[in-house]
C-alpha cells in the first residue's frame, strides 16, 4: 500500500497508488486516487478500489496497453501483421516509402493529435507531388485501421479526407513509347556502350517482359532451337538488407513461355559466346542484378545518346510499352499481347499500354484513305 502526503493551499492531504495486477500484455495495471484529509481515509479507499475491482464492480477507464502513442510506435505492430499476407517486394517496396515519406514527419505525431485535418494537409501535399499519390495514402490508412482494432487511437482520419482531382491537362498525358527507328537508334547507342547492354535491352524491347523478369532468366530457360524463353520467375531487392534474390513467380503469378523473333535469338547466341557460362544470363559471375543497377545502365546509356531520345525520359519501362504498341501496329490482337505481357486482364493492357494512340490514328486514316480510295 503507497500513500503520499502532500500539501496545498487548504492543508495537508494524501494521496494513494492502487495497483491492481497485470494486464494480458504484461503491462501493470495502477489508479491513482488524491485529495484524502486524513491517512485513514486514503486507506480506506485503497481497501475498497481493490475490493471493486476483484469483484468486477469497479471499470477502469479504458488504457493504452501496449504504449503506443505515436505513429511511429504503432508502425512495427502493423508490420508483423502485415508481412505474413504480401510478396517480399511488395513489403520491402511498404517499408521502404514509409521510411522516406512518413517516419521523419507524420511519424513522430501523437496518434490522437493526428486529426482529419492533418490527414487532409497530409493528402494534398502528396497529391501535389505524385501522379499516384493514393498509393501513398493506402499506406497510412490501414496502419490506423489496425490502430483503431487495438485501441491505441481513436478513428482513421484518413477515412475521411477528399481525395484532389488530378489537373485535367496532365491527368491523360500520353506515356513515354519508342517508334521503331527510336528503338533501333536506342539499341545501336547500347552497342556502342557495351555488349551486356545491348543484348539486355534487346531482351526487354523483343519479348515486352519486365525489367526483373529479365534479370532473372538463366540459360535454361532459353531455347535458342525452338526460338522461345520461359518467364516464370523474377529478381527482388530488399532494401532493408540491401540483397538482391529470385522469387519463383512473377509479379502478376502468371508464368509464360512466349517466342522470340530470329534477330533476338541471334543476339543472344553471340551473347552467350562472349560471357562467362554463368547461370543466370544477366549477371556477373553469377551474382545477381537488381532495378537499381537497371537505373544506372540507362544513365550510361544516355551519355551517348542524341538529344531527341535523351529528351524522352527513357526507363525500363519503356520498353515494355514499346513492344506492346508494336505489336499492335503490326496488327497483333490484343488478348494475344495481354497474354505474351503476363497481364492478369486485357483491361490493363488497354488503359496503360495503349496510351499513345497517334501511330495507330494514322495508319487508320491511310487504310480509310486507301479503301474509300478503291471504291471511287
Amino acid at each position: 500500500m503507497k500513500i503520499e502526503k502532500y500539501q496545498t493551499s487548504s492543508g495537508t492531504r494524501y494521496r494513494i497508488q492502487v495497483y491492481l495486477g497485470v494486464s494480458k500484455t504484461g503491462r501493470q495495471i495502477k489508479t491513482n486516487r488524491q485529495g484524502f484529509k486524513t491517512r485513514t481515509e486514503a486507506k480506506k479507499a485503497y481497501n475498497k478500489i481493490k475490493k471493486d475491482y476483484n469483484s468486477g464492480k469497479l471499470k477502469l477507464k479504458s488504457q493504452n496497453p501496449y504504449n503506443i502513442y505515436t505513429l511511429n510506435e504503432l508502425y512495427p505492430y502493423y508490420l508483423k501483421r502485415y508481412k505474413p499476407t504480401v510478396k517480399p517486394q511488395t513489403y520491402s517496396q511498404f517499408v521502404e516509402r514509409y521510411n522516406r515519406l512518413f517516419k521523419d514527419t507524420l511519424g513522430k505525431y501523437k496518434l490522437k493529435s493526428i486529426t482529419p485535418i492533418i490527414a487532409q494537409e497530409v493528402v494534398n501535399r502528396l497529391a501535389k507531388k505524385y501522379k499516384s499519390y493514393r498509393n501513398y495514402v493506402q499506406i497510412l490508412s490501414p496502419i490506423f485501421d489496425y490502430g483503431v482494432i487495438l485501441q491505441v487511437c481513436p478513428m482513421n482520419p484518413f477515412k475521411l479526407v477528399t481525395f484532389p482531382k488530378k489537373d485535367p491537362r496532365t491527368a491523360h498525358q500520353p506515356k513515354t513509347v519508342l517508334t521503331k527507328d527510336e528503338l533501333l537508334e536506342y539499341l545501336y547507342a547500347c552497342n556502342t556502350v557495351s555488349p551486356f547492354y545491348y543484348t539486355y535491352f534487346s531482351t526487354l524491347a523483343f519479348t515486352g517482359m519486365r525489367a526483373s523478369e529479365a534479370l532473372a532468366l538463366t540459360w535454361k530457360d532459353i531455347n535458342l532451337k525452338k526460338g522461345t524463353v520461359k518467364i516464370d520467375k523474377t529478381t527482388i531487392y530488399d532494401r532493408n538488407s540491401n540483397t538482391t534474390y529470385v522469387q519463383d513467380n512473377t509479379k502478376t503469378d502468371i508464368a509464360r513461355i512466349i517466342s522470340i523473333p530470329k534477330s533476338l535469338v541471334n543476339v543472344l547466341k553471340q551473347w552467350k559466346r562472349l560471357q562467362p557460362q554463368n547461370k543466370y544470363i544477366f549477371s556477373k559471375d553469377n551474382k545477381l542484378y537488381s532495378s537499381i543497377h537497371v537505373r544506372s545502365w540507362i544513365k550510361s546509356i544516355n551519355k551517348v545518346l542524341p538529344q531527341n531520345l535523351k529528351d524522352k525520359k527513357i526507363t525500363s519501362h519503356v520498353f515494355r510499352r514499346t513492344h506492346s504498341q508494336l505489336l499492335l501496329q503490326s496488327g497483333v490482337p490484343m488478348f494475344y499481347i495481354s497474354k505474351r505481357l503476363g497481364h492478369t486482364n486485357i483491361d490493363t493492357t488497354q488503359d496503360y499500354y495503349l496510351s499513345n494512340t497517334k501511330e495507330l490514328e494514322k495508319q487508320a486514316l491511310e487504310k480509310l484513305d486507301t479503301y474509300l480510295h478503291q471504291i471511287k
